[in-house]
């Protein structure tokens, strides 16, 4: 069974997986790239979670604002599982956005939109495209398997007057590398609660493409993890162009259905 990474989305997608993990005991000083990681993974996972979120996305002088609901959760499979829907502004209200990343083989990804009562699935060739016009992309929105990347350690470096250690990653095949749009990933990673910091993706060809940073880290002592309420992408191909998200509200253990994770209710 495949160990899943959570850096983003992710978002978001990134930090905040959803299955209580046994870990494994680690002597710091004989930690490697891989196992720090496995650890920033593994330390912030909760049974569920639920979120209200604001998205806010930064064009020059222009910015729009959305509202949504996130929940996630894994099964017994250890497939992790997120659904999002947007509440606010009355263009994208009801859009859904489902995610199944599965333990053994590639992920799937559901768009609904209301407009045209369809579900339709994200295929891996369109994941390098823009989430709901943000500057997240589809592959940003899943954290991916933790084996699809070779990973090393730089060295340290302060990051908000937190040390963090500093991990280059690289897609093990091109293949991954043409999904996610990215050649290599560097992430810093907090050494006190071993939460992701920031993350800048790069192209194939070792072009800076933007960055994603997590701030606001708040402690959720009922559940024992860390979370970061403030999240920004900023791609520094063009200029000004940024997507801002908040965490407005944050539950964790509610218990949330398994069919809250199916097409049929993504489209309900």
């Amino acid at each position: 069974m495949k160990t899943k990474k959570g850096i983003l989305m992710t978002l978001l997608m990134l930090c905040f997986l959803t299955v209580g993990i046994q870990l494994p005991v680690y002597a710091e000083q004989a930690l490697t790239a891989r196992q720090i990681m496995q650890k920033a993974d593994e330390d912030n996972r909760t049974d569920d979670s639920s979120y209200l979120l604001t998205m806010e996305i930064r064009r020059g002088d222009s910015t729009r604002v959305r509202k949504m609901q996130m929940w996630m959760k894994s099964d017994d499979q250890g497939n992790d599982r997120s659904l999002i829907r947007f509440t606010h502004p009355a263009d994208v209200k009801g859009t859904g956005f489902l995610t199944i990343e599965y333990s053994d083989r590639d992920d799937d990804q559901w768009l609904y939109l209301p407009a045209l009562k369809k579900v339709r699935r994200i295929a891996s060739s369109k994941k390098g495209g823009s989430f709901m016009g943000s500057d997240l992309s589809y592959a940003d929105m899943s954290a991916g398997d933790i084996d699809d990347y070779s990973y090393k350690l730089t060295g340290s470096e302060v990051i908000d007057g937190n040390d963090c250690y500093v991990i280059e990653e690289t897609p093990e095949t091109e293949e991954i590398s043409k999904v996610e749009g990215y050649g290599k990933k560097i992430t810093w990673v907090r050494k006190d609660i071993f939460s992701t910091v920031q993350v800048k993706y790069f192209d194939k060809h070792s072009n800076y493409l933007k960055v994603m940073k997590f701030s606001d880290f708040k402690e959720l002592e009922e559940a024992g993890v860390w979370i970061a309420t403030h999240v920004v992408m900023t791609d520094e191909q063009k200029d000004g162009n940024e997507t801002v998200i908040n965490y407005d509200e944050i539950e964790v253990n509610t218990g949330i259905s398994d069919d809250y994770f199916t097409q049929r209710y993504l489209a309900k």
